[in-house]
């Protein structure tokens, strides 16, 4: 398939019928979800940063997680890598000049986009969302979703797993299963409504549906969310994380070794 000719709002969903017995439980399951969880719980924005090389054509890789709460967090980590690259990765002092004259640049301007070596980077916004069921309880993990083989419950497992959009490339012409697809059908029309939000927001929100028209679906993420206290809604209490045991073992880890000593109940080793 090819992008020649297409913008992104004309770009024609694929979509392929699910025939192998684990990508048709996947379906079976995501379809199921959508009929019991037929509300969204829309958190807000999370940042990061995607590139687009020549050769990419209307692909784009992830290269700075999109987990960061504000624009600038993705900035700085683009800022970050791009020097390191320069440090470590260039092969020429005109390539380490390029790379630094970005890394300088980031730091006296409000950057959104740059183009380094051919490379064209990009701070891009995503939306994290939930669905809700009747009650107003968020969705737990699916039976397909995937779990390790063996759950490691050890202490630091976490941070020798996978990462958050490692290696991810974001491709508009990628074939879909009927509830990807209806999914970003759907999600092409989200903008922000109701009293809790400015009024500049909103209008943000829904100027963007005309200059953004169509969506990507980043892969699901896990965390942990909790309910207390008299408005009884739920909040965050994890960052996101790969696995849905990743979020378990953060669960375990915050009411077993954290929760205790942060109360004083436990003196920290």
């Amino acid at each position: 398939m090819t992008g020649e000719g297409v913008g992104p709002g004309e770009w024609p969903i694929v979509v392929r019928v699910p025939v192998e017995p684990v990508e048709a439980a996947i379906e079976a399951d995501a379809v199921q979800a959508a009929l019991s969880h037929r509300a969204l719980a829309v958190r807000g924005p999370l940042f990061g940063v995607a590139a687009q090389a020549e050769e990419d054509d209307w692909r784009w890789r992830v290269v700075v997680e999109v987990t960061h709460g504000c624009p600038q967090q993705a900035r700085d980590s683009l800022n970050s890598l791009l020097w390191f690259r320069a440090k470590d990765e260039a092969e020429s002092p005109e390539e380490r000049r390029a790379l630094l004259a970005a890394v300088a640049r980031l730091e006296r301007e409000r950057v959104d986009e740059l183009t380094v070596l051919g490379t064209r980077y990009r701070v891009v916004r995503a939306e994290e969302y939930a669905g809700l069921d009747a009650r107003g309880d968020v969705e737990m993990p699916r039976p397909t979703d995937p779990e390790p083989l063996t759950p490691d419950w050890s202490r630091g497992a976490g941070a020798q797993g996978p990462r958050i959009d490692a290696g991810l490339v974001l491709d508009p012409g990628a074939p879909l299963s009927p509830s990807q697809a209806a999914e970003r059908l759907t999600m092409r029309s989200l903008v922000y409504s109701g009293s809790r939000f400015p009024a500049p927001v909103l209008a943000d929100s829904a100027h963007a549906v005309e200059t953004h028209p169509d969506v990507l679906l980043m892969p699901t993420a896990f965390l942990v969310v909790e309910r207390s206290g008299v408005d009884d809604t739920w909040t965050p209490a994890s960052g996101l994380l790969v696995t849905a045991h990743d979020a378990r073992r953060t669960l375990d880890f915050s009411l077993v070794w954290w929760g205790p000593r942060h109360r004083g109940l436990i003196p920290f080793d």
